[in-house]
């Protein structure tokens, strides 16, 4: 769209934004904030998005939808009560527009905020530092005494040093959106109005959420077997086939368990890309909901649990990412330096002999073909080479497992402290008890430690779906959420409680 449409929209918008069509009646709403604005700086935005937008004198954003349906939409209302009730971590509410037909058919059709001054989105941020942490950890085996998260699930426990070393931005940024996360879930969960207010849960719901995640389940599996026989998905790639039964097993056992938790309005399409780094804090934004359901089904209340899975999915898939960018780097730096890397780089056979006589790979590989066994029987340089590759590759593999599992752990210790912390000050002073003592009053979420096994459902719904879109748009990153499925499927088939943590 060109700017003078923007223009002449923000002007129409400070002047009372209504109008009248064949068909119907344009409105608007615009808060005090922004009406002595003048449309002056525009700049249009582009990218994989499902809107039109663009920002305004740096100050406003400006957001038009592509798909219109009748109702109304999750975005402003969730952005308007939590405006409206003093939550810091989202953009501003600051004006809205919709189409009218008659006095029931109401079509939204964009919305104004505050425009936040952005360092980077969330997945962006996270791939960048990232790539700072493979580059602090190439080469380097992980130490000795390092371990993954306990057996216990949550933990007390800070994240180790040896981490926090080579990792601290990643290991903030997940215990940060753990508590940003609950405090917006809290905050959902005080709603009073009709369409807002929570609902408890019902046994209807755990034999929904089986219901939906079996029969993922049962269409995916099949995907991936046909895939495994055109492609090569790599040694122990495959989740194990009693793996299958066994995740059948765990949502029959999830029908059996009494949910006591209660559903709210979620933000229902949660992950890295929906956060925003500005001023060094980090905001949630983008309350649509998937694009491809109904506005109806995005405005059904869930579990919160479903968007902390969708962020702990989000964490796995950058790091995975970015390991496999980090290789890509590699692969063609050694290409481009025909075999031969510099010092401080990764070159199997410099690390093998710890000189600089040490054949490269290629006149080492000359060597093994005159000579096929070294007299000494000791192996060949290519065969140094390659072994100290492959050693390279698993030590890549131990990073990146322990920065997802600690990074998931961080994001689940913060999400847990937060939505079963106290209550706000403001309302627990607000509700007394008779005799004058002042009593909690936001209602307890849902305590993940007691409902893993939902925590699980979600997480294979998500993981199910990813390996789908995945085979569907791009084949060669089916490896990222397999891995996680693979994990997912070696649960156990018990009472909801793993002995060991569902971190993937």
């Amino acid at each position: 769209m060109r700017r003078d449409f923007w223009h002449t929209l923000f002007e129409w918008w400070k002047s009372g934004g209504r109008g009248r069509s064949l068909r119907g009646v344009y409105e608007s709403r615009l808060a005090d904030a922004a009406r002595g604005a003048e449309p002056e700086d525009i700049r249009l935005l582009t990218g994989e998005q499902s809107n039109t937008a663009a920002v305004i004198n740096g100050q406003f954003f400006v957001k038009l939808y592509r798909r219109l349906e009748q109702g109304p939409h999750p975005e402003p209302e969730m952005l308007e009560y939590l405006t409206e009730s003093g939550f810091s971590f989202v953009p501003k509410l600051l004006g809205s527009i919709e189409f009218r037909r008659g006095r029931q058919a109401s079509y939204p059709l964009g919305l104004l905020q505050e425009a936040l001054p952005v360092e980077a989105d969330g997945w962006h941020y996270a791939l960048d530092v990232a790539e700072r942490f493979f580059d602090r950890v190439a080469g380097q085996k992980l130490p000795e005494a390092a371990h993954l998260p306990g057996e216990n699930g949550f933990s007390d426990d800070p994240a180790p040093a040896w981490l926090e070393e080579v990792a601290p931005e990643l290991l903030s940024m997940a215990h940060v959106l753990g508590v940003r996360t609950a405090e917006m879930h809290r905050r959902l969960a005080e709603a009073d109005a009709p369409d807002l207010r929570p609902q408890q849960s019902t046994a209807a719901d755990a034999d929904a959420l089986a219901d939906r995640v079996r029969e993922s389940l049962e269409r995916t599996r099949p995907m991936i077997e046909d895939a495994a026989e055109n492609m090569d998905l790599g040694e122990g790639a495959l989740p194990a086939e009693d793996g299958w039964q066994r995740a059948k097993d765990r949502l029959e056992a999830l029908r059996e368990r009494e949910l006591d938790g209660i559903k709210i309005r979620i933000h229902g399409d949660y992950h890295l890309g929906q956060v925003l780094r500005a001023d060094g804090e980090f905001y949630i934004l983008d309350f649509e909901g998937e694009p491809a359901r109904t506005i109806e089904e995005r405005r059904r209340r869930d579990f919160p649990v479903r968007d902390v899975a969708g962020m702990m999915r989000s964490f796995d898939y950058a790091a995975r990412s970015e390991l496999m960018a980090f290789r890509e780097r590699e692969e063609a730096a050694e290409a481009a330096s025909g075999g031969d890397l510099e010092d401080g780089g990764s070159s199997a056979g410099e690390a093998a002999a710890g000189d600089e006589t040490a054949p490269s790979p290629a006149s080492a590989a000359t060597a093994s073909s005159q000579n096929d066994v070294p007299e000494d029987g000791s192996p060949s340089g290519a065969d140094r080479d390659a072994e100290a590759a492959a050693a390279a590759d698993e030590a890549l593999d131990d990073w990146t497992e322990a920065l997802v599992r600690w990074c998931q752990l961080l994001f689940l210790d913060g999400y847990g402290d937060t939505a079963t912390g106290a209550a706000d000050t403001d309302a627990a002073a607000a509700d007394t008890s008779a005799d004058g003592e002042g009593e909690e009053t936001a209602p307890l979420l849902i305590d993940l430690d007691e409902h893993r096994l939902l925590l699980w459902a979600y997480l294979l719904d998500k993981a199910l779906y990813e390996v789908r879109y995945e085979l569907n748009h791009r084949p060669s990153w089916m490896g990222l959420p397999l891995r996680g499925l693979k994990r997912l499927l070696a649960e156990p088939a018990d009472d909801g409680r793993p002995k060991k943590p569902v971190l993937l």
